[in-house]
């Protein structure tokens, strides 16, 4: 295979969010809002 082929991965998805935390040393606590539509009830949760 070539190169191009090998190394072609999928992008990771980019998510905003605000910082909770950073008490830890090298973890930071990141709340992400997300509305998705439910599958039966059509509500955003």
């Amino acid at each position: 295979m070539s190169e191009s082929m090998e190394n072609s991965r999928p992008r990771a998805r980019t998510r905003e969010g605000r910082v909770v935390s950073t008490a830890m040393d090298k973890t930071a606590v990141v709340a992400v809002k997300r509305r998705v539509k439910h599958s039966r009830y059509h509500k955003f949760v």
